[in-house]
């Protein structure tokens, strides 16, 4: 394997839902641990959730799994260095390799380099999306015969008054359809990081503490391109970029268009609530 071309072909056996699958997603964001657990719901795949690498790590040490999805940006201990342990805890108990997928929302330079020295074996980008998450899937761990059917795409409609992509509305309304509070359950938790990651923002800018600015615009840009907020996600984007290089008047602008732009997904969110 090069470290520019990750495998692309079926590498471990034909372990499927029938043969007791089991996958661990790992993510620290409570609005994505919904989409995945959902979408693994609906596809009838048994499945755990951490929240962040050390609950990842006692949750492998007690269980097994044929495939992990790990989140890259984690607070306290991030996704490299996660995925090293259980790597070395691996080797120690003579297990066998588990696949461990990266998660991330931003594809810098040098991070597919970094996720094969870490010992990841695959990537995919976030927001996570249905048909992506089942490719990978199927990659790692389902023959072709047992997958989950996939459904012909119905219509998309705007009920957020464009300030919400209809598609990825559509997508994530279907991947949340079997599961109890659905699309709505993900709308209202996504209001409250959204809250909360705007008020981390303002907080961080006051304190001049660019790397809370920086976690809070990580975060939240994922989880907005997960509800189909894409231009908030593309702000969010580049103040991720500009708390760390860029001068504070920009930080400061950036974070006034963030709040502005949030306050109109908050009232479409809220319009599709019926709220």
């Amino acid at each position: 394997m090069t470290s520019d071309n990750l495998p692309t072909t079926t590498p471990r056996g034909n372990a499927g839902p029938k043969a007791g699958a089991r996958i661990l997603v790992v993510e620290d964001e409570p609005v994505n641990r919904m989409i995945a657990d959902g979408m693994l719901q609906q596809f009838g795949i048994e499945h755990d959730m951490a929240e962040d690498g050390a609950q990842a790590i006692a949750l492998i040490t007690n269980n097994r799994y044929s495939l992990i999805f790990m989140d890259v940006q984690m607070p306290d201990m991030n996704g490299y260095e996660t995925t090293r342990r259980i790597r070395a805890w691996e080797k120690t108990e003579g297990r066998p390799k588990t696949p461990i997928v990266a998660l991330t929302a931003y594809a810098a330079k040098g991070d597919r380099e970094r996720c094969i020295s870490a010992g990841m074996d695959d990537y995919m980008s976030k927001p996570i999306i249905r048909d992506a998450f089942l490719d990978k899937i199927e990659q790692w761990i389902l023959p072709r015969s047992e997958s989950p059917a996939t459904k012909e795409a119905e219509p998309t409609t705007d009920e957020s008054g464009g300030v919400l992509d209809a598609a990825a509305i559509a997508a994530l309304r279907e991947a949340m359809r079997s599961v109890p509070g659905g699309l709505e359950e993900v709308l209202n938790g996504y209001l409250e990081s959204l809250d909360r990651l705007v008020v981390a923002m303002r907080d961080g800018s006051k304190a001049d503490d660019d790397e809370s600015i920086r976690r809070a615009a990580h975060s939240l840009k994922s989880n907005s391109a997960a509800v189909g907020a894409l231009e908030l996600s593309d702000l969010c984007r580049r103040l991720e970029v500009i708390a760390k290089d860029g001068s504070a008047k920009e930080r400061e602008s950036l974070i006034v268009g963030i709040a502005a732009q949030a306050e109109g997904v908050r009232a479409a969110v809220r319009t599709m609530l019926g709220v």
